[in-house]
């Protein structure tokens, strides 16, 4: 059997782990079983999938990425008490993506708190507990951005929680239920 195009397949799994080790631990086993089905799916013919399943029952190579055994995902319930408790459901994308940054900037557990999230905290969330994935969750984020300014932009697809967002969601969407 021809290695070639296993050991391609893992030099692109490598560069891709690299960029998920920005997701929060809870995200990453999920963020790169999706980019593995994506490059067999869109980059590689059937052949290669065979050799790649194939060569993977053998597999010694050892991923830099979190396994799904490891990963910690006790924030879900929370995320769905917080979703019951403040009728967050009912509430516009760009709401949302204001609770979303202030859950995972200031509320998650140490190990899932990052300082920026992208779309694939938001549909995350949505995921979580049932609410309807915006149609384009990078949009979302995008209008959060520009139309409220509940977020900054820090890089490609990466956005902060602003001051504004945080009052919003401190003093008004986490108030007006109680």
């Amino acid at each position: 059997m021809n290695g070639k195009h296993y050991t391609h397949f893992m030099a692109e799994l490598d560069t891709i782990a690299e960029k998920i080790k920005a997701f929060p631990d809870s995200l990453q086993e999920s963020v790169y079983s999706d980019w593995r089905i994506l490059l067999l799916d869109k980059d590689f013919p059937q052949a290669v999938i065979n050799e790649v399943a194939e060569a993977s029952q053998n597999d010694t190579h050892s991923s830099s990425v979190v396994k799904k055994e490891e990963v910690d995902r006790n924030y879900a319930s929370e995320i769905a008490d917080y979703f019951e408790k403040y009728k967050l459901s009912e509430r516009n994308d760009m709401e949302l993506s204001a609770f979303v940054a202030y859950y995972f900037t200031m509320v998650a557990p140490p190990e899932n708190k990052v300082e920026a999230i992208n779309e694939s905290h938001l549909v995350d969330l949505c995921t979580i507990t049932g609410r309807r994935i915006p149609g384009r969750p990078a949009g979302s984020l995008s209008n959060a951005k520009n139309l409220k300014r509940y977020l900054d932009r820090v890089g490609i697809g990466t956005y902060s929680l602003t001051k504004v967002g945080e009052h919003f969601v401190r003093h008004t969407l986490l108030k007006e239920k109680e």
